[in-house]
């Protein structure tokens, strides 16, 4: 008997130990967010123009490896801001540069009227419709001569697994409009939150994806059946949207321009 309570009293221990752990960590990632948002309150008071430069000197880490996984890093202090923040991270991907920031994707968008900014709480702010997000995309990439070719696809347009892989292999990239509440809880509900794919491996004949998530959760996985049932919502979803991106290639029309140049100048002698 002496033996069964010492063990329940080390069981209890742990999990003590284990709760106050869960606490403690909550506790500093609640004092970070805290302390990232009177810098950044700082930096916007510093003024608009100023914006960029300055986030990128005060939160180098953000902008390593050119890709984002925190939202809420914009002159606006808006935190709905996926959409923005997974297309930085597809154009700078696309292009291999580290130009893109969800900074500078948010005042294109809030400048342009493509974005939500009606909600009463600011904070809630700053959320696209795919069709919105794919405008800024265009218009914001080619304004910097940067040529994407983008697709925005219906449900029953939908790759299937097998193809968004091979579309991936094709060094495209894909945006999903997705069920946040399934990939993080397993809980049902409308499409609310973008995602990123941008690779892929195969394990025991399933498809496991790379995927950019700017909330902050720190996935960097998700497998097929978890991706499916995001976004179809486990079945009942009636309408959503996916998002192909993919550099724009120029081999063909510049062959075609140099083929038709040299007719014109053997017409012309």
């Amino acid at each position: 008997m002496k033996k069964i309570r010492d063990n329940k009293k080390q069981i209890f221990i742990c999990v003590l130990l284990f709760i106050l752990l869960l606490l403690f960590n909550n506790i500093k990632s609640f004092a970070q967010e805290i302390n990232n948002k009177d810098i950044l309150i700082s930096l916007k008071n510093q003024g608009k123009e100023n914006f960029e430069e300055n986030l990128r000197n005060e939160f180098p880490e953000l902008f390593e490896n050119n890709t984002y996984k925190e939202q809420g890093f914009n002159y606006f202090l808006y935190e709905n801001t996926c959409g923005q923040t997974s297309a930085a991270s597809a154009l700078n991907l696309l292009f291999d540069t580290n130009y893109y920031s969800e900074n500078k994707l948010v005042i294109w968008s809030i400048d342009n009227n493509l974005c939500d900014n009606k909600y009463y709480i600011e904070e809630d702010r700053g959320s696209q419709t795919p069709e919105q997000l794919l405008s800024t995309i265009n218009q914001i990439s080619s304004k910097n001569k940067n040529f994407v070719e983008t697709k925005l696809l219906n449900m029953d347009e939908f790759l299937d697994i097998k193809e968004m892989a091979e579309f991936l292999d094709e060094n495209g990239l894909i945006i999903l409009n997705i069920s946040s509440d399934i990939l993080w809880f397993n809980k049902y509900s409308e499409p609310n939150h973008y995602i990123l794919l941008t690779g892929y491996k195969v394990q025991n004949n399933k498809y496991i994806f790379d995927i950019i998530d700017s909330s902050g959760s720190g996935m960097t996985e998700i497998s097929e059946d978890k991706l499916i049932d995001s976004i179809y919502g486990y079945g009942q979803f009636t309408e959503n949207k996916m998002l192909l991106l993919k550099k724009k290639s120029f081999t063909i029309k510049i062959f075609e321009d140099n083929i038709r140049g040299r007719i014109l100048k053997r017409k012309i002698k």
